[in-house]
């Protein structure tokens, strides 16, 4: 049975395989640091991003950039294609992310940031349906 992934699990992958760059390109060295398999061995690491890479491919997110190692053409990094950048921009960085949580727990929490909350996720994620909606509970469901 193959393996097929969803337009925003393959997003986050390559948003996994470029960590915190800002190139176009990113070494196999770079993406098995980034993904946490630095440590692990070099042809098991390359078994895992082919397949990978085989799993993303459909999206069009980047090209392969080979080079020839005894006398084998072999993967030596990716390159951004144009959809590729779109995705990386439109996603925060794991920093912005970090710093972003930091900011919320000092935020006063309203139903006006709550609502520029749901904007932001709707611009970010036009494939869901996200829907805010409050209502007044009836006088005997509330309690004080």
């Amino acid at each position: 049975m193959s393996k097929r992934f969803l337009k925003i699990t393959a997003e986050n992958w390559l948003k996994k395989f470029y960590g915190e760059s800002t190139s176009d390109y990113v070494s196999i060295e770079d993406i098995f640091v980034n993904t946490g398999r630095e440590d692990k061995d070099e042809h098991v690491n390359r078994a895992w991003l082919y397949n990978m890479m085989s799993n993303l491919k459909p999206f069009g997110f980047f090209e392969k950039e080979y080079e020839v190692r005894n006398g084998v053409r072999a993967t030596k990094g990716i390159r951004l294609t144009a959809k590729g950048r779109q995705v990386l921009s439109s996603q925060p960085s794991l920093a912005f992310e970090r710093q972003a949580d930091a900011v919320e727990e000092m935020r006063e929490v309203s139903f006006t940031s709550v609502l520029e909350d749901v904007r932001a996720l709707r611009t970010r994620h036009p494939e869901f349906d996200i829907i805010f909606d409050v209502r007044l509970k009836k006088e005997e469901e509330v309690s004080m």
